[in-house]
């Protein structure tokens, strides 16, 4: 058969194969946005169980369904889609114009089209071989105490474990220094807690020759988050009233409100 013969049955061929992959695609992203929904669906259930626990200060299944709302944002962030996404994919479909089948198998666009997929392709193999750069963010870590979760910077720490939850201080080296979170947190220190209270020691750094160091309680570290450090602080908000000096602001992260612990 010549290629001239075989041009139509190719354009027919090439555009039932577009309508059947936009047919398809349809049917995914209904399937993903009614799985989005019902993760959303989740999400609130599980918060609506931690605000039942913490209305009966059910401490024990609190610290749970915190930890499982903390688990339902991962998997939404990494896994949730969006229909602007879509929709992008069916502008790239729409500009792929039967009208214009007539130059479907044109040898020039033939070649032109070969030439840019060979440039695409090594384009890809480049950036999947090029490690992402992530030197401009900052590592956190999450931690909580009672009810309230904190972020504090990634610098040197030491974790002291099952230590006396009503210290109000303690003394490294010849300088005391003030336990936090304290009673403006809205925490009943008189209050007995089902989980053995720990102590973190936060250092500012390793190079910090003043010993500066942040001193808290926390009932267990929760992960490692990585931030534009700008960013971060860009989106911190005033505590009202503050009576900590170094507990000054919080931002919304996850869900969830995080006191930053600042130097």
């Amino acid at each position: 058969m010549s290629s001239g013969s075989s041009l139509p049955e190719d354009s027919r061929t090439f555009f039932e194969k577009k309508y059947k992959l936009k047919y398809l695609l349809e049917e995914y992203e209904k399937r993903i946005l009614d799985a989005t929904e019902i993760l959303n669906e989740t999400i609130s259930i599980a918060s609506e169980m931690e605000t039942i626990a913490n209305k009966r200060k059910a401490y024990y299944y609190l610290h749970r369904t915190r930890r499982l709302s903390l688990q339902l944002d991962d998997l939404k962030e990494a896994k949730g889609y969006e229909r602007k996404e879509f929709d992008f994919v069916y502008k790239l479909l729409d500009k792929i114009d039967e009208s214009e089948s007539s130059d479907f198998l044109d040898s020039v666009l033939r070649g032109s089209m070969e030439k840019v997929a060979r440039g695409l392709r090594a384009q890809s193999l480049n950036e999947e071989a090029t490690p992402k750069s992530d030197n401009k963010k900052k590592s956190y870590f999450t931690f909580h105490y009672k009810n309230v979760y904190f972020i504090a910077p990634k610098y040197p720490k030491k974790l002291v474990q099952n230590i006396d939850p009503h210290k109000t201080s303690v003394r490294i080296g010849n300088r005391k220094w003030e336990i936090h979170p304290g009673k403006f947190f809205g925490l009943n220190e008189e209050q007995d807690f089902p989980e053995a209270t720990h102590l973190c020691i936060l250092k500012k750094s390793a190079e910090d020759t003043e010993n500066t160091y942040r001193c808290f309680y926390y009932h267990s570290m929760d992960r490692e988050v990585k931030f534009d450090e700008a960013n971060l602080k860009s989106r911190l908000k005033t505590i009202e009233p503050n009576s900590s000096s170094f507990i000054k602001y919080y931002f919304r992260y996850a869900g969830k409100n995080y006191y930053y612990i600042d130097f």
